[in-house]
């Protein structure tokens, strides 16, 4: 299997390229690709920058340069669940826009609210470590400070 993973940061990325450690480097479109190699599988890493155009440009650069099989956009985020501590880390299971109206998530392009996580593929991450939780993401332009905007995203 071919594995894309993007990070919006270095320091993003350093934990996962310190667990699998590249053994190749390439540079295409101004930028490092760190490609680790293990048996029948291949996880090419990229630091894409911040933003969700950078985001899809790299993305779309590892689905034609290196013909991924799956992706997966890491990085450090904020959270509003009690449960949850500092430096745990999640998958998410299911993926919303906290920041576009109900009405307009469902009668526009894609039709939903919310994003589905790929079944198989949390099944399989979640056996690298039991303690990840699959848990609920939510994503927007700007960053939630707000007691009550904060409230009324947990309900």
């Amino acid at each position: 299997m071919k594995l894309g993973v993007i990070a919006a940061m270095d320091l993003e990325l350093q934990k996962l390229l310190e667990y699998f450690p590249p053994q190749r480097k390439i540079q295409l479109a101004k930028n490092t690709f760190y490609i680790y190699e293990q048996k029948t599988s291949q996880v090419i890493m990229v630091c894409a920058g911040q933003g969700k155009t950078n985001a899809t440009l790299y993305s779309q650069i590892l689905i034609d340069s290196f013909q991924i099989e799956q992706l997966i956009n890491i990085g450090i985020c904020g959270c509003l669940n009690e449960k949850l501590q500092l430096f745990e880390m999640v998958l998410g299971e299911e993926y919303c826009h906290y920041d576009i109206r109900e009405r307009q998530s469902i009668n526009k392009f894609p039709y939903q609210l919310y994003y589905k996580g790929d079944k198989g593929m949390l099944a399989e991450l979640q056996h690298l470590d039991e303690k990840i939780k699959c848990v609920r993401f939510g994503t927007g332009e700007g960053f939630v400070c707000d007691t009550t905007e904060k409230r009324n995203l947990i309900e």
